[in-house]
C-alpha cells in the first residue's frame, strides 16, 4: 500500500458546478494527454467546484501491451509525471500513479472511496479513448459518480466543423476552409490556475496499482537524450 511520489460522455463546454452540501464530497481528475497544472480546462473546471480534489493518472495496461520496455514516449511521460509531481510537493499532494486497465483502477478508485461523487477529464477524441471513456462513465454511473468532460486540447471537436448537411468532410481543402470559416477569437481561451488557491484531497494509502517506478510498469528509460527547451520558446509560445 504506497502512494506514488516518484521525485462517448458529451463535453461540457458551459460547465456550472453544482453546489454541494456535502463537505465530504471529492472529485477525482483523470489526467491524460494534458500533462499540465496550467491552462488545463478540466482541471479549472473541478477547482471552480470548490470540492477537495485528487489527481490520477493511469499507465493503461492495454496501450503499453507490446511496447518496447525502453520505449522514449513512456519515459518522457513518466519524467514529466516526475516533475509535476515535484511542483506538487508544495501543496502536500501528488499524482497517483496507477498501472492496470482502466476499468479495473477505476472500479477500485470508485468503490473504496465513496466519497468521491464526480470525476473530471478532458476529452480524448481516439477510438479507443471513445470507448473506454464509455466504459468508465458506464462504471460511474452505476454508482451515482458523475463523469465530466471537457474539451481542452483542441480548438473544435470533430461535430462542430461539419458540411452544410450536418455530415463530415471526407476532403481536406473544404474542410479547412469551414474550419477556418468559424475560427475567432473568442475561442480561444487561457484557463489561468492558481495552484496556490486549490483544495486538494488529504491522500491516504491506495492499493497494488499504484506504481513508484518505471519498472514497476515494466520499463527502463529511454536510451534517447531528452529533449531541450530553448531560451525563448514559451516567449513565442505565448504569443502565438
Amino acid at each position: 500500500m504506497v502512494y506514488s511520489i516518484g521525485l462517448k460522455p458529451k463535453t461540457q463546454n458551459n460547465y456550472e458546478p453544482p453546489k454541494s452540501s456535502n463537505n465530504m464530497s471529492e472529485i477525482v481528475f483523470w489526467m491524460r494527454r494534458d500533462l499540465r497544472l496550467q491552462d488545463n480546462r478540466g482541471l479549472f473546471e473541478a477547482i471552480k467546484t470548490g470540492l477537495p480534489i485528487k489527481l490520477i493518472f493511469i499507465f493503461d495496461e492495454n496501450i503499453l501491451n507490446g511496447l518496447d520496455k525502453y520505449d522514449h514516449r513512456v519515459t518522457f511521460i513518466w519524467n514529466h509525471l516526475v516533475e509535476l509531481n515535484r511542483q506538487l510537493q508544495k501543496y502536500q499532494t501528488q499524482i497517483i500513479l496507477y498501472y492496470g486497465t482502466p476499468e479495473k483502477i477505476w472500479t477500485h478508485i470508485l468503490d473504496s472511496n465513496p466519497q468521491v461523487t464526480q470525476v473530471f477529464y478532458n476529452q480524448d477524441y481516439e477510438s479507443y479513448a471513445i470507448k473506454r471513456d464509455q466504459q468508465i462513465s458506464d462504471l460511474a454511473k452505476m454508482r451515482g459518480v458523475k463523469f465530466i468532460g471537457f474539451k481542452d486540447h483542441v480548438i473544435f471537436e470533430p461535430n462542430e466543423v461539419l458540411k452544410n448537411d450536418n455530415s463530415p468532410y471526407e476532403v481536406y481543402t473544404p474542410f479547412k476552409n469551414k474550419w477556418l470559416l468559424q475560427l475567432n477569437p473568442n475561442l480561444i481561451q487561457k484557463f489561468e490556475i492558481n495552484l496556490d488557491k486549490v483544495k486538494f484531497a488529504a491522500l491516504k494509502s491506495v492499493s497494488e496499482f499504484a506504481v513508484q517506478s518505471l519498472s514497476d510498469i515494466g520499463f527502463s528509460p529511454s536510451l534517447w537524450p531528452e529533449p531541450k527547451t530553448y531560451e525563448g520558446s514559451e516567449t513565442y509560445l505565448n504569443t502565438v
